[in-house]
């Protein structure tokens, strides 16, 4: 019986061994520091966004600003931590897999403060009068006008939840301007057809919407 040994993947194998080896040794103090230090803030950012969305509706509304602008605070720093470390060399296993928990874990608390805000902003002005029912179409010679109200009050919309430390997605600002156009038809409706003013008041800690025939 004769064996034969094949010396030149075995070395092959064991110079890709060591390759391996010496990238997985590769370190950057500053970053794995950075890491760490981000990996709290997100552990402790899950925990601020748990407690706010459990007691916002109880917060006074400087409480409430100041919390908001904690939460956003803390997630742009977290945003701007993994885009700075794209300059790094992230080819040692443990600080790619790292980078990309940190991501993930992110990208969920992210998803998260977006629902807690729309359950806010729907809270707030939703409601009953809000919500789009079925209506016949606004005559022609008016929607020059109801588009006008409409516009003012999306603006008002977005002053305000900057004034409680909020930022409007489009999301946010699409959904309102749908529910406050569908609202102001209903409200022309029940005055004979009088032009409606549209108000978006701050009540607190809250955004109400008032409308009144001209």
């Amino acid at each position: 019986m004769r064996l034969v040994l094949d010396l030149s993947k075995k070395g092959v194998s064991n110079g890709e061994h060591q390759r391996r080896k010496m990238v997985d040794s590769l370190s950057d103090p500053r970053l794995e520091g950075e890491m760490k230090s981000i990996k709290n803030l997100l552990e402790s950012l899950k925990r601020d966004q748990t407690i706010f969305m459990n007691t916002f509706s109880k917060m006074k509304p400087s409480e409430r600003v100041v919390a908001v602008k904690n939460i956003n605070l803390n997630h742009t720093k977290i945003t701007l931590f993994i885009e700075n470390a794209k300059k790094y060399d992230l080819r040692a296993t443990a600080l790619k897999f790292g980078l990309e928990n940190i991501r993930q874990k992110h990208q969920l608390l992210a998803a998260q403060w977006r629902r807690i805000e729309k359950q806010m902003e729907s809270g707030a002005v939703g409601g009953p009068a809000l919500k789009p029912p079925v209506t016949s179409p606004a005559p022609p010679s008016s929607s020059k006008n109801a588009t006008s109200a409409t516009s003012s009050a999306v603006e008002q919309y977005v002053q305000s939840l900057s004034k409680l430390g909020h930022k409007a997605t489009p999301e946010m600002i699409g959904d309102f301007k749908t529910r406050i156009e569908a609202a102001y038809k209903v409200a022309k409706e029940k005055s004979g057809g009088r032009e409606i003013t549209i108000q978006v008041v701050q009540d607190s800690g809250k955004i109400k919407v008032r409308m009144e025939p001209k």
